[in-house]
């Protein structure tokens, strides 16, 4: 009580204050940053997430590795078979990239179908056994409808002058190129 008074009528710093308890506060900023759908983070959470482990990466001289997946033709899945379908391809896809990667790694719901992962101290070379991996048992989900694959682009970090931005812009390139290629692979920046 003295520090509200302190903070409301001495200070004037706060103008309507409101008591709530912390529970529910902790409850409010997780789902904040936590997508509803697949309990992934969400691009919130992502862009930080990104920021922190591109500085932590610097300060210590270690890679970082960004993935993007998306879901290939998930527009023609969703019109086919209904946005509950599209759904359930979605939560399958946010368990299976929470349970394939390790608790360090930040695995995101960017948007719509497309799906991102910061692998602190990873490269893509050694990231690519997990992102094969993870393709291959997308394409594995047991379904009711039909079958779905996914496509992955891929940047790592350090690239000299690389920041946030730029990271994301290889990575969205990679997949673009893989989705070119035929999709349901991976491509890395960098790589022809």
């Amino acid at each position: 009580v003295a520090m509200l008074d302190y903070f409301v009528g001495l200070n004037r710093i706060l103008k309507s204050p409101k008591m709530i308890e912390i529970s529910l506060f902790d409850r409010v900023l997780q789902s904040s940053l936590q997508d509803d759908l697949t309990g992934l983070f969400n691009r919130r959470y992502f862009d930080r997430s990104l920021e922190r482990e591109l500085k932590r990466a610097r300060r210590y001289d270690k890679a970082v590795c960004l993935l993007i997946f998306d879901v290939d033709d998930f527009k023609r899945y969703n019109d086919r078979f209904g946005h509950a379908a599209g759904d359930v391809v979605l939560q399958s896809v946010g368990r299976l990239l929470r349970e394939s990667l390790r608790s360090e790694d930040v695995p995101c719901r960017f948007g719509g179908e497309e799906f991102v992962a910061v692998l602190p101290e990873t490269t893509s070379e050694q990231a690519r056994p997990l992102i094969e991996r993870v393709i291959a048992e997308v394409a594995g989900l047991k379904l009711d409808h039909d079958r779905v694959t996914i496509s992955c682009g891929v940047a790592d970090f350090p690239v000299p002058g690389s920041d946030a931005r730029e990271i994301f812009l290889q990575a969205d390139r990679a997949l673009y190129r893989a989705k070119a290629l035929g999709k349901n692979r991976v491509c890395v920046a960098g790589e022809d």
